[in-house]
């Protein structure tokens, strides 16, 4: 991956000539693994809740033929990663009700997708009082959750809208988001993190996720799976948080132990 990629950036391949020549020497990888989904785009990207989902999961076909796309793509970094953050949700959420000491709290999920994560929060920790508002713009992602999470339906809340629009109607304690300013511009990020911040309440946190650029998966995300991110250095996501007008005191930037996810927090004073 790391040579065609090098191909590419010297103009003698490009990215569609990978996926051409996958498609064509292994068709059957397209029917039921990860690489035909990447490939295929069912729900309109390579990152879609679907992908995301069968990742948490370690999903790997039961086709005998093909079983080594899925064992190779859940062995990527960049899987890794996605399953770590999952558990870093799990675990900085459990910090946080322990720091109020069982308080009702309000988190808004934003950028949902499948809600795994959510899923299995309440699983595991049935009497949590954290009330979830799951914001998506996908009604395909919001219909998997809704199901997934169905045994939870009266702590988890949906609203099917454009999370870059989205504005909670009230202040909340504490705004999650996973996967979404991997996707953003710069300027983006700014803009989003402004607004959300003006939506949380004194002593509420802000957490968002972004894939750093010591990504090892980022040539096989990009070459083979067309996934584009906008991959982001601590430096640059703290310096983002202070481009947006949050206090330099209130940022902090954390990772998952793969290091390739990268997490801003911003307690609001």
């Amino acid at each position: 991956m790391t040579s065609a990629r090098r191909a590419c950036d010297q103009g003698l391949i490009d990215a569609q000539d990978v996926r051409t020549f996958l498609t064509h020497e292994f068709p059957g990888c397209l029917d039921d693994t990860l690489q035909g989904l990447a490939l295929r785009k069912p729900h309109g990207r390579a990152g879609d809740f679907e992908i995301i989902d069968r990742i948490h999961t370690g999903h790997v076909t039961a086709d005998p033929r093909h079983r080594w796309w899925d064992q190779l793509w859940q062995a990527n970094p960049s899987a890794v990663a996605v399953r770590n953050r999952k558990r870093y949700f799990h675990q900085w959420l459990g910090r946080i009700e322990a720091e109020h000491r069982g308080a009702n709290l309000e988190l808004v999920n934003l950028g949902s997708g499948p809600c795994r994560d959510v899923h299995e929060w309440f699983s595991v920790n049935p009497a949590s009082k954290t009330r979830i508002l799951c914001v998506d713009q996908d009604p395909e992602a919001i219909a998997f959750g809704r199901g997934l999470c169905a045994d939870h339906g009266n702590r988890v809340d949906w609203v099917q809208a454009n999370v870059l629009r989205f504005i909670p109607n009230h202040p909340v304690d504490l705004i999650w988001s996973a996967g979404v300013f991997d996707y953003l511009t710069g300027s983006l990020v700014v803009l989003t993190l402004r607004r959300l911040w003006r939506h949380l309440k004194p002593g509420g946190e802000l957490v968002v996720g972004n894939f750093g650029p010591e990504n090892p998966s980022r040539a096989y995300m990009e070459l083979v799976a067309g996934w584009h991110l906008h991959h982001r250095s601590a430096a640059r996501l703290f310096a983002l948080g202070t481009e947006a007008g949050l206090p330099v005191s209130s940022l902090r930037v954390d990772r998952e132990p793969t290091g390739v996810n990268l997490f801003l927090h911003a307690r609001k004073p």
